[in-house]
């Protein structure tokens, strides 16, 4: 529950300039043991490597597919849990797989490429400024096929406790 709490040491926090959720990011400190950051000094929103890129949308559908399936079991299992942490979910949901244009706060389809049928896992990271060199890549196909079973899965638990 820390990652939907925000009580996480890298928390998520809204991005307004991409318009979705990203971790923050830590930044370890090998003395202290403990992650060295605070908000809104977040390593993963200027190093593309930091967190395997997730402040800069790499594999955002990979990561939160994991979540949202983990969601969907417990909201199946526990009802009130599944309440409680709806709109948190669906936050993580809108950030993968938003199908509205009208929602102005999340990108829609961020991931999809509708032309080719398949995700894009690289989102916009790039090295120096410059973008990436080896382009758009979606090295698991199976995870981005999990995650969108993740989200309709979800759908499911939360249609049969509404």
């Amino acid at each position: 529950e820390i990652w939907l709490n925000g009580s996480a040491e890298s928390p998520l926090l809204y991005d307004n300039m991409w318009g979705g959720m990203v971790s923050c990011g830590c930044t370890f400190d090998e003395q202290k043991r403990t992650c060295v950051n605070s908000y809104p000094e977040c390593p993963a929103l200027t190093n593309p490597g930091q967190n395997f890129g997730h402040g800069y949308y790499n594999d955002h559908h990979f990561h939160y597919g994991y979540h949202i399936y983990a969601a969907a079991v417990a909201s199946k299992f526990d009802p009130d849990w599944g309440k409680k942490y709806f709109q948190h979910v669906l936050t993580l949901i809108r950030d993968i797989a938003n199908p509205s244009k009208k929602d102005l706060s999340f990108h829609p389809w961020r991931h999809k490429d509708w032309f080719l049928g398949s995700s894009w896992a690289s989102g916009i990271a790039n090295i120096g400024g410059k973008p990436y060199p080896n382009g758009r890549n979606q090295e698991s196909s199976s995870e981005a096929v999990a995650a969108y079973e993740a989200v309709a899965l979800y759908g499911s638990a939360m249609a049969s406790i509404f």
